[in-house]
């Protein structure tokens, strides 16, 4: 199967979508949701929260730059550290993003 940046696309939509249905499922169904802070409280929580947003950002603006910027030689192009070029840097994509995505929605 060719992977390409439309699939890319498609999948980040669909996952990202699940992962943020999962979590609003998860926290809404908790007796006491401040349980999943694990001991964290006050102002320590308000400044994970501003760095969550602040790594959200950093990470809709990378794929904003793979999905919508980059031309597709150059993501065809992209290897793993330990190996050659290919032309398989799509799949690679899908591959890292998908052992991150998929056990985010399943981890709460």
């Amino acid at each position: 199967m060719e992977v390409t940046r439309d699939t890319l696309r498609l999948f980040t939509t669909i996952a990202g979508g699940l992962v943020l249905v999962a979590y609003a499922y998860g926290v809404s169904r908790m007796e006491d949701a401040t349980a999943l802070w694990g001991g964290v409280t006050g102002s320590l929580q308000r400044f994970s929260i501003i760095f969550m947003f602040v790594a959200a950002a950093g990470y809709l603006l990378f794929w904003w730059m793979v999905l919508f910027r980059m031309d597709a030689a150059s993501i065809a192009d992209l290897r793993w550290p330990w190996g050659e070029t290919d032309g398989g840097g799509a799949g690679r994509l899908l591959i890292a993003f998908s052992i991150f995505l998929i056990p985010s929605m399943l981890w709460l």
